[in-house]
């Protein structure tokens, strides 16, 4: 996942078995790469 860092005007990488703390919340923008086409239903 490309995760937006508005400080640093650039996008981090947030990648599955590296440890990363980051929270998703309302008004971030992101990017997933995923392997077939799917819907994502988040939580709450």
């Amino acid at each position: 996942m490309l995760g937006w860092n508005a400080s640093v005007q650039d996008f981090e990488l947030y990648a599955p078995g590296v440890p990363n703390d980051f929270v998703v919340t309302r008004g971030d923008g992101f990017l997933v790469a995923v392997d077939e086409e799917s819907i994502w239903h988040s939580e709450g």
